[in-house]
């Protein structure tokens, strides 16, 4: 006779319903684990976009020289300063405010000629909101007479604050941005990030 025994119908169909009954357990936490996972990425990515855009702004205070070209956007002349607080995204200037959604800063680049001249680059951050359920930090720069309306460069995305200040030659960032770009504005969950910089107005170009 032969010993060897297969598997009854029965058998079968029990260990197939075990196996469906593991899978149904352990999906739910493939999933957790998967949200959690995208969730720390995207946390990551923030905390990135967030150091370079501090780092990118010290960078830029710090080589900052007083503007050469003539410059007056706005039609404010700002000939002779290295930073200033700007009113909106074309850079214009009022003397009147001590904290700004856009801050303007001149730093001279290297020309691309057989001499060794410099010309002025004026660098803009702006804080940019036309678009409520994405407000953005944007940058911009020119060497031309005026600013370009249009800004591609984004530094941030789900800002829920910014703003700037200059004063005694120090340059400050503030930026409060949402932890979850899903969660409304009122109730989100945010990190705050605040930093300075000098300006190192000491060598001539």
């Amino acid at each position: 006779m032969n010993k060897n025994k297969g598997f009854t119908l029965i058998e079968l169909l029990v260990a197939m319903a075990i196996l469906v009954i593991m899978v149904l357990m352990v999906a739910p936490l493939m999933s957790s684990i998967s949200k959690s996972n995208k969730r720390t990425q995207e946390l990551n990515q923030l905390d990135i976009n967030v150091g370079r855009t501090i780092d990118v702004f010290k960078r830029a205070v710090r080589g900052s020289q007083p503007i050469q070209s003539a410059w007056t956007p706005n039609g404010i002349s700002t000939t002779g300063e290295a930073i200033y607080l700007a009113v909106d995204k074309n850079a214009g200037k009022s003397s009147s405010i001590t904290t700004a959604t856009a801050i303007v800063i001149n730093v001279p680049r290297e020309k691309i000629t057989a001499t060794n001249d410099y010309e002025d680059e004026k660098v803009v951050f702006y804080y940019d909101t036309s678009n409520s359920s994405n407000k953005r930090l944007m940058l911009n720069s020119t060497t031309g007479t005026t600013m370009p309306t249009t800004y591609s460069v984004i530094l941030v995305e789900n800002v829920l604050d910014a703003n700037f200040g200059y004063k005694n030659n120090i340059a400050t960032i503030y930026l409060k941005v949402k932890l979850d770009p899903k969660e409304d504005d009122a109730t989100a969950r945010f990190k705050e990030i605040r930093d300075a910089a000098v300006t190192r107005i000491n060598i001539q170009f």
